[in-house]
């Protein structure tokens, strides 16, 4: 952390955009040091676990903040993953710059974990671009929205997230295509490089927001106390932008067809593989209480005591695996299919009028 913001200060930053901040000793260490040159007001997110993992920090004054958890971010029961206990949402914060104000994004999505044909996370990470759209819609500000959005350019999510939100990439307009994910790293095992971090912007009414500028930061090799290490697991951007009058710049006006077919066609599939996750799950919970069952029919028909109280811990251990089955089925699944049609319906107050 201490290196960041020190790495901040090379860079003359007015706008810094953090993801998977989880602590608050990492976080006012950071602070400390990005109070030192200048950027002294700061948001996060005390209620969510963790923060959320965001914040935000300017060297200008933050207006009022609209942080939104997203409906959908992971499974429960993948504890290794993390994603579903960690808050994760957006934020969108209006800040005064000298140019007037602009809305500033910050998010974090749910991540791509295996090479799998089918993706386990794509219907949740679809509905949290469609969150992002909705967060943005009311805006006739320009915006600039920063972060970790897991998507690549040649996945479904990102015409998907252009064609709702209206958002410009950066990288593609200068043609300053950076991997963000680098291998070999002294934080990633996975020999794997690609751009899923992003600078995005948006025009607003009467102004243009033009980046200039975008080069890759962060991404030097570190050493601490002879320890390979570095400022993060990912690459940062650094991007110049500049807002400028420009009475023919208008406000976005909603979403495209193209971009709404592909959404609703995305949350299908994320509703089929939740429809299939509950039946497995309750499957399981089936199998479990049938094995109650049979321990405890089995813990009657021996005399031997080791064998009883084996058979007795089976149909206990059997007991906890079928309610949890069973509670994930009823409980989350029912949820996650309950968020998945809330999301479409969110779908149809982004249309784009006539």
């Amino acid at each position: 952390m201490q290196a960041i913001a020190k790495q901040a200060e090379e860079l003359s930053l007015d706008v810094f955009a953090i993801q998977e901040s989880w602590t608050d000793e990492g976080r006012a260490l950071l602070l400390a040091g990005l109070r030192e040159i200048g950027l002294k007001h700061a948001w996060h997110n005390p209620e969510a676990a963790g923060g959320s993992g965001l914040m935000l920090i300017s060297r200008h004054p933050l207006g009022e903040a609209r942080f939104q958890r997203f409906r959908l971010s992971g499974l429960p029961e993948r504890i290794d993953h993390g994603d579903y206990f960690s808050g994760k949402g957006a934020v969108v914060i209006t800040i005064d710059t000298p140019a007037g104000p602009v809305d500033f994004l910050d998010t974090h999505l749910v991540a791509h974990y295996t090479p799998e044909t089918i993706d386990t996370y794509f219907g949740h990470r679809v509905g949290q671009v469609i969150e992002i759209a909705e967060l943005l819609s009311p805006s006739d500000r320009p915006v600039v929205a920063l972060g970790d959005f897991n998507v690549r350019e040649s996945g479904p999510e990102y015409p998907i997230l252009k064609g709702l939100s209206g958002l410009v990439d950066s990288a593609v307009e200068l043609d300053r295509r950076f991997d963000t994910i680098l291998a070999p790293h002294p934080y990633r095992e996975i020999d794997h490089r690609s751009r899923i971090d992003y600078v995005w912007t948006r025009d607003g009414l009467g102004t243009a927001a033009r980046v200039q500028q975008l080069e890759r930061a962060f991404d030097a090799p570190l050493s601490f106390d002879g320890v390979d290490a570095a400022y993060s697991d990912h690459a940062g951007l650094v991007a110049e932008i500049v807002f400028s009058p420009a009475p023919s710049a208008r406000a976005w006006p909603g979403a495209d067809e193209p971009a709404l077919a592909l959404a609703r066609e995305a949350l299908e599939q994320g509703r089929t593989l939740a429809k299939t996750r509950r039946g497995t799950l309750r499957a399981g919970a089936a199998a479990g209480l049938a094995g109650v069952a049979v321990c405890a029919a089995g813990s009657r028909l021996t005399r031997r005591e080791w064998l009883r109280r084996s058979l007795w811990l089976g149909a206990g251990l059997s007991a906890v695996g079928g309610s949890a089955a069973l509670g994930l089925a009823e409980v989350f699944g029912n949820d996650e299919l309950a968020a998945l049609n809330e999301l479409e319906a969110v779908l149809g107050s982004l249309r784009r009028p006539g």
